[in-house]
């Protein structure tokens, strides 16, 4: 029994309403945990929340999006907050579902909170579309059948919904009952209501099949009974009818399917290799585009794949230990679509690529499925490193880090004696500048390591863990530059602008900062 057993899964067409209407006659105690995902102008959402059952009452909510965020107390407040949250999770085409029951809690009557089926039915009438309706309800061809005693205390119904009641019968399907209405909407959203409430339910695909009443056996006349009043057999004309009618009624359609069980397993090899082939890939390639990609497929892309690896989305403890690839895999996504949803930045970017010939005009015929130039428009590898330097120099100064970082990946390897110093200093900028600490801190590093005596190496970190709120290590970065050279007017400076004490640690941003702040 759902009430007693949890349960994990996606959010799945009329899974959501049976749901609640199990949990309502089981009297459940426990939390509801609703997961949805939606994309708003392009951008995807994730919505958070938790309804507290006990014993069939909503006692505490949790929300994590926009005016539902935050806990609410027991009362009337807490019934409205409660539907507007069912309101806008039971029409969710992509999302989770958990239910956790609480062992023994059923014994703690809980008196001051309002009944789930009273916050459901008042959460169907706050559903808008009827095509969201049609969603929340289900497959509509499958039989319903009575699944408790009406409690006016519990789940008060309308004029309507009492009507809807008394037409159920235990062969009807939603369809019959839908069209025997003389509105049809209001019919279906008052069936939406009764299954939610956990009056009525669907029929599993085990019950029996509605049939006719059976025809009683003709019994012997009675003797003593008068003639005209004797039984009479059923006619043989009647019970071919009634068998013909019995054989022409359509059998009810199979339930739908269970919603398949997340392999997580392979969605973590998946992540691996999503991560994996991070290193080295363009904007385009990131996102599984094509240098040609319409502004459409941008966005169509960038939903698709940040809805896979929003950190929100995935938060099963099997995926804990590829949690920071999961993270790693949100940002670069979340940068890619940053400078390809951007007419003047996807421009500047393609000409950085080589994907402008000298006239202006695009070059595009030479690349390749991946997204990845071909041919020697794009191909840097002859370029002299000092080149290569300034470019990335210059990206840095048009404030498009994203440039200098692939030009300094590629140079690098090949740098060498204060060329390579130069290089992981500019990378370690750009990465600060694209809020990648952990990978500016161990460019920055790095380039100390080349040469441990390098003033600009030291000012450079100096001034990345003063930004970072680490005042006591960048103190110790330009005193280090003072070591080396004690007339450096810079490290000076610097060490005068420093206060005498704060916090260590980076100050809270928002949620794209704080994540690529996990990666630290």
């Amino acid at each position: 029994m759902p009430a007693k057993e949890a349960t994990r899964g996606a959010l799945t067409e009329g899974g959501l309403a049976s749901l609640l209407g199990d949990l309502q006659r089981g009297r459940a105690s426990g939390w509801l945990r609703l997961t949805a995902m939606e994309v708003r102008s392009g951008i995807p959402s994730v919505t958070r929340c938790g309804l507290r059952l006990r014993g069939g009452r909503v006692i505490a909510l949790e929300a994590a999006e926009g005016p539902l965020r935050g806990a609410a107390p027991a009362g009337a407040d807490l019934s409205r907050r409660a539907a507007a949250v069912l309101a806008r999770m039971l029409p969710c085409r992509d999302g989770m579902q958990a239910w956790e029951p609480e062992p023994g809690a059923e014994a703690e009557a809980a008196t001051d909170g309002p009944w789930l089926a009273a916050v459901a039915v008042r959460a169907v009438h706050e559903v808008a579309d009827p095509s969201a309706v049609r969603w929340a309800l289900g497959d509509l061809g499958r039989r319903l059948i009575p699944a408790s005693t009406v409690d006016e205390g519990v789940t008060p119904l309308s004029p309507t919904q009492g009507l809807l009641l008394s037409r159920l019968g235990r062969g009807a399907t939603g369809v019959e009952l839908s069209e025997q209405a003389a509105n049809s909407e209001i019919a279906e959203r008052d069936l939406l209501a009764l299954i939610c409430a956990g009056v009525v339910a669907w029929a599993s695909e085990a019950e029996p099949a509605a049939s006719p009443p059976p025809t009683p056996a003709a019994k012997a006349p009675d003797a003593g009974a008068p003639a005209g009043r004797r039984t009479r057999a059923p006619s043989t004309k009647s019970a071919a009818a009634a068998a013909a009618a019995a054989k022409a009624r359509p059998a009810a359609p199979a339930p739908p399917p269970a919603p398949p069980v997340p392999d997580m397993a392979a969605l973590r090899r998946e992540i691996e290799d999503a991560h994996a082939a991070l290193r080295g890939a363009n904007h385009f390639a990131v996102l599984g585009l094509t240098v040609d990609a319409s502004e459409a497929d941008v966005r169509q892309a960038f939903a698709r794949l940040a809805r896979r690896y929003h950190p929100d989305a995935q938060r099963d403890p099997a995926l804990a230990d590829v949690r920071q690839k999961l993270v790693d895999l949100f940002v670069a996504v979340s940068d890619s679509y940053g400078v390809l949803k951007d007419a003047g930045e996807r421009e500047r970017y393609e000409r950085s690529m080589g994907l402008y010939d000298r006239v202006g005009r695009a070059a595009r015929a030479g690349t390749s499925a991946g997204g990845q130039v071909s041919g020697p428009a794009g191909d840097t590898a002859d370029e002299p490193i000092e080149s290569r330097l300034l470019r990335a120099e210059e990206a840095l100064a048009a404030a498009q880090p994203w440039e200098a970082i692939r030009l300094l990946e590629e140079a690098v390897p090949a740098a060498t004696g204060g060329l390579k110093v130069r290089a992981y200093v500019l990378l370690g900028r750009a990465y600060a500048e694209r809020e990648r600490p952990r990978e500016a801190e161990k460019a920055l590093q790095a380039a100390l390591q080349a040469d441990p005596r390098s003033v600009a190496a030291c000012l450079a970190l100096g001034r990345f863990y003063r930004d970072q709120g680490l005042i006591k290590r960048a103190r110790g970065m330009f005193e280090r530059a003072l070591e080396v050279d004690a007339r450096q007017a810079e490290a000076m400076r610097e060490l005068q602008a420093l206060p005498d004490e704060a916090p260590e640690g980076p100050a809270k941003g928002s949620l794209l900062s704080r994540l690529r702040g996990e990666r630290r």
